[in-house]
């Protein structure tokens, strides 16, 4: 690990607390897509220890966590546990927080953010925690820390208190991994580049020659099925919060980015993209484009309800219709419409698709098949998984 020379005077202390120390990672998903998550970061050589309700945790190296943030595509936040004790008031809170060496994973003048969740603890009142830490972690890192360049991404800590205890964090992210970094244009009620990974993975994309992305929108779907199967890494056009913490290594980290885990997906893969509207279009074609996978999402314009598209056996349907304020007519009959002309025209294929209620997911399908309750926007809202065939 080479180190900026800024931080010779940590040098050693990095190597041996930071970088050549087993850490426990605490790793976000989508709810309900804990397991997918799992799965994908085992392809990536990390093991999951245990699962909570929206994540997972794992252990491993500082620098070896990196490839989550290059690679993963259903990951929503990596959080490196460097704490855990009890504090059960202000005196033993402060105590502790003092104890930690926080000049290992920040630089001076620059203080992050310190956000506090609190569960069935005695110290319960969240901004006041937040406010009665914030002079202490400017303090020490003035002190002991060394100066360096003002970040330019967010740096926080984050402290969890359950049952008196305290799991403090640090952030390795900084802006939500949601984002890859491309200049990507959005149309109505976007879907997060995470969630879509998610569902397709869910949906099994891994096993299918096609991906029909038939109401595109922005074209996430599309978007994140090209970036797999052409092995584009997630980290490559963005900066984390890493980046500017002190045990970072630059040229590490870019020899890591030259060895992504190769794609498990059918060779002769292929994507159609289309969607009603032409302005649409032009959205998802500027995105395709920025994304550098346009060679192979080629956005066209065609209605779902008119025609068949050309497929192979087993491909993978992926729908986002409209709903809500984006949907003037009624949602449960457009649901049920699409479910006829799937069963009519595309019977031998998988579909995946967005229900925001009970009300649209009965009308798709009688049958029970496979629903995970997820969030999407701040709405609960259902991914439908089946064989065309047995909706």
């Amino acid at each position: 690990m080479i180190f900026s020379p800024i931080y010779a005077p940590l040098e050693k202390r990095l190597k041996r607390q930071v970088c050549g120390t087993i850490h426990k990672f605490r790793v976000l998903s989508h709810i309900g897509f804990e397991g997918i998550l799992s799965s994908e970061l085992s392809r990536l050589g990390f093991n999951t220890t245990s699962s909570f309700v929206g994540g997972i945790t794992t252990e491993a190296k500082w620098a070896d966590s990196w490839k989550i943030l290059a690679f993963s595509r259903t990951a929503r936040r990596l959080d490196m546990e460097i704490a855990n004790f009890h504090a059960e008031n202000f005196g033993k809170l402060e105590k502790e927080f003092e104890k930690i060496p926080w000049e290992l994973y920040f630089p001076a003048g620059h203080i992050p953010q310190i956000k506090v969740k609190c569960k069935k603890s005695r110290l319960y009142h969240s901004d006041a925690i937040a406010e009665r830490l914030q002079p202490i972690l400017e303090k020490h890192l003035t002190e002991t820390g060394i100066a360096a360049p003002e970040p330019k991404t967010l740096q926080r800590v984050i402290l969890d208190f359950d049952n008196d205890i305290c799991t403090a964090y640090v952030d390795m992210v900084g802006e939500a991994l949601y984002r890859r970094g491309y200049n990507r244009f959005v149309d109505e009620a976007p879907l997060q580049e995470t969630l879509a990974a998610s569902i397709l993975f869910a949906g099994g994309v891994t096993t299918a020659k096609m991906l029909i992305d038939p109401m595109c929108g922005s074209a996430t779907f599309s978007l994140e099925a090209a970036s797999y199967a052409m092995n584009l890494s997630t980290g490559s056009s963005r900066k984390f919060a890493i980046h500017e913490q002190p045990a970072f290594g630059e040229a590490s980290y870019q020899n890591m980015l030259k060895h992504p885990a190769k794609a498990e997906i059918s060779s002769d893969f292929s994507i159609y993209t289309a969607d009603i509207s032409k302005k649409t279009i032009g959205t998802a074609s500027h995105n395709a484009s920025a994304c550098g996978v346009d060679t192979i999402v080629k956005p066209v314009v065609a209605d779902f309800f008119k025609g068949t598209i050309p497929h192979a056996e087993g491909s993978l349907i992926v729908l986002n219709p409209p709903y809500g304020i984006r949907l003037q007519a009624d949602a449960p009959k457009l649901y049920h419409e699409i479910a006829q002309k799937l069963k009519k025209d595309y019977s031998d294929c998988k579909v995946a698709i967005l229900c925001p209620d009970h009300r649209t997911l009965h009308a798709f399908t009688n049958s029970a098949g496979h629903a995970i309750r997820t969030d999407h926007g701040g709405l609960n809202i259902f991914a439908v998984f089946s064989k065309i065939k047995d909706i």
